[in-house]
């Protein structure tokens, strides 16, 4: 008879084949990483991660940006930022920088060369992993959302610089949060226009118009909307 083992010590396990404690790998959903491939941060980037916690996805970022370039790590929450903090010392990277701010009120104007919004939203591309939210969310929980979604991107959009890059993406598969979106803030922003994804992103992850989408059914990973915005000129 097969016993399964105790979850504590499955944990203790995974932890030491991961050498998690010697800040040799960090674990994090693919989706999370998608974004920073969707950025393409480079050597020497100055790179911005809005609603960065836990902060693999501003790990990822650091260490593609190397020693010479920095990330900041924005959070609204106390909480949240200390959940960045312990990322950033587990793994020992010294050039990101933690900022607690509101991100749709950015203290920074057309200074960064990469942004990252991972924005808050329903979430019902990872249903699988949260079932309960069946029963819990509702469409005034889009709408609720959709409006901070649009206040997050007016705020990056200000931050970022001429010739810079924002790439906004949710964990949602609602037009609301996504597409729709994305349209009416280009409507309103003719100096950013959508950009191919670079060719770090699999061609099977870009639908017909350009955004990175990725869907539980089909490609059997998190749910994921992803859009590459590039800043061409001044307003």
């Amino acid at each position: 008879k097969i016993t399964k083992p105790p979850i504590a010590e499955f944990h203790k396990d995974l932890a030491r084949f991961l050498n998690m404690d010697e800040a040799r790998v960090t674990p994090g959903a693919r989706r999370a990483f998608q974004a920073v491939c969707l950025a393409l941060a480079e050597k020497g980037d100055t790179v911005l991660d809005v609603c960065s916690a836990p902060g693999g996805k501003s790990a990822l970022a650091a260490e593609l940006a190397g020693e010479t370039g920095v990330v900041y790590a924005c959070e609204l929450r106390w909480n949240r930022i200390m959940l960045v903090r312990g990322t950033v010392a587990r793994l020992r990277l010294p050039h990101i920088g933690l900022l607690l701010c509101e991100g749709g009120r950015l203290p920074f104007s057309k200074q960064f060369k990469k942004i990252i919004l991972d924005a808050p939203c329903t979430g019902s591309g990872v249903l699988h992993r949260h079932p309960e939210a069946r029963w819990v969310k509702t469409f005034d929980d889009i709408q609720k959302l959709s409006l901070i979604q649009e206040k997050l991107l007016e705020s990056c959009a200000a931050a970022t610089a001429a010739g810079g890059v924002l790439v906004y993406s949710t964990c949602s598969m609602e037009p609301e949060e996504n597409e729709l979106l994305i349209k009416t803030f280009l409507s309103k922003h003719p100096e950013f226009v959508l950009e191919k994804a670079p060719h770090e992103i699999p061609a099977t992850y870009i639908d017909r118009e350009g955004f990175l989408r990725i869907t539980p059914y089909e490609h059997k990973l998190d749910g994921m909307f992803g859009a590459r915005l590039k800043k061409i000129s001044e307003k």
